[in-house]
């Protein structure tokens, strides 16, 4: 249950992410605009979309009838950028915590003269001759 948990979680944080960066670069996109452009169905960008307004990650404001603009706040600036760099923390842990046993994998490749595959998925070792 956890790990679904978490994993709503990161998808969650992956949407509001793209959400805030494309009404940054561009707020007249609409929320239909926003759901094709991430996947997601129409419904699911509304309560995305509400969720942020009730945050006070972005602001609506009616322009026409049934047009709504949306701009990100100082607030959400902020979320974003504390957003992205959990991000990259977490991505430059696994790597950290990746590496050394990449390596060994990769050295025993090098040991054995290239007699053997390099038993590593993901090889970031320059002396392993399979990758």
């Amino acid at each position: 249950m956890a790990v679904f948990e978490e994993a709503r979680q990161h998808t969650e944080r992956e949407v509001v992410v793209k959400l805030l960066t494309t009404l940054a670069e561009k707020p007249e996109t609409t929320q239909r605009d926003l759901a094709t452009k991430m996947g997601i169905s129409l419904g699911m960008m509304v309560s995305y979309m509400k969720s942020c307004v009730h945050k006070g990650l972005v602001r609506s404001k009616q322009v026409a009838p049934r047009r709504w603009a949306y701009f990100v706040t100082p607030k959400g600036f902020a979320e974003k950028s504390s957003m992205v760099s959990g991000y990259l923390y977490s991505s430059m842990t696994f790597f950290r915590d990746t590496r050394p046993p990449s390596s060994a994998s990769c050295g025993t490749c090098s040991d054995n003269r290239r007699q053997t595959r390099c038993p590593s998925t993901i090889c970031i070792s320059r002396v392993c001759p399979d990758r």
